[in-house]
């Protein structure tokens, strides 16, 4: 923490809770002597209360972000094993270009 090295002479600050943990600490520092008063840390810990509901909501976002990514992957690879199947029944790709065509314009957006 800055200390009187750096001209501060007070301060007050409250932990950021997500959940249980503790992910961080809401300072606020002062160069007076006693600028903070007990409403001040009340107002402190408010605001670390904000933060956290913050960063909570960008990891539920991020959670969230990251299942859409793994959706698209899984439906990339079910598209791929359908193709796959539709190629592997026949001998001649020429009867079943139109589905294999339909088929890879699903997969190719996707990967590219």
């Amino acid at each position: 923490m800055p200390g009187p090295e750096r001209g501060l002479r007070s301060g007050v600050c409250a932990p950021v809770f997500v959940g249980d943990a503790v992910v961080g600490v809401f300072a606020v520092f002062s160069r007076r002597p006693h600028a903070y008063s007990p409403q001040d840390l009340a107002l402190v810990q408010r605001l670390a209360a904000y933060i956290a509901v913050g960063l909570a909501h960008q990891r539920l976002a991020e959670a969230a972000r990251h299942a859409a990514v793994e959706r698209a992957r899984t439906a990339s690879v079910e598209s791929s094993v359908e193709l796959l199947r539709t190629i592997s029944g026949v001998l001649d790709i020429r009867t079943v270009f139109p589905q294999v065509s339909e088929i890879a314009n699903k997969v190719l957006p996707t990967i590219c």
